[in-house]
């Protein structure tokens, strides 16, 4: 999966599509994968153990979307989440945080 070259809220609108579809029926381990490695790059952004240079190509525009500084629920969201318990509680709100960032993105467009 390579979405690196699309616009962010399009990048948001196919991954929050994945994720809603994943949570429908959820019979794939490499969806599930990737969402939680997603989140876990989330954790480790807000919790300074990476920094921005340090994020796979193919998600950094989501991922420093979800950890803007600007965003701050968002950003506390992913500092205070326990990396050794991500499930579909985690999914589920992750799933709203990017109808949030969608909702964003058309209201500055």
């Amino acid at each position: 999966m390579y979405f690196a070259d699309i616009s962010n809220a399009g990048n948001i609108n196919i991954y929050k599509g994945l994720l809603d579809k994943y949570l429908e029926k959820p019979n794939s381990e490499e969806t599930k994968s990737l969402f939680v490695g997603i989140i876990l790059t989330a954790h480790k952004l807000s919790t300074n153990e990476i920094s921005e240079n340090k994020i796979d190509h193919t998600i950094y525009n989501l991922i420093t979307a979800l950890v803007d500084h600007n965003k701050t629920y968002n950003r506390h969201y992913f500092e205070n989440i326990d990396p050794n318990n991500i499930g579909v509680e985690q999914f589920r709100t992750l799933s709203g945080i990017l109808s949030s960032l969608i909702v964003s993105d058309h209201e500055l467009a």
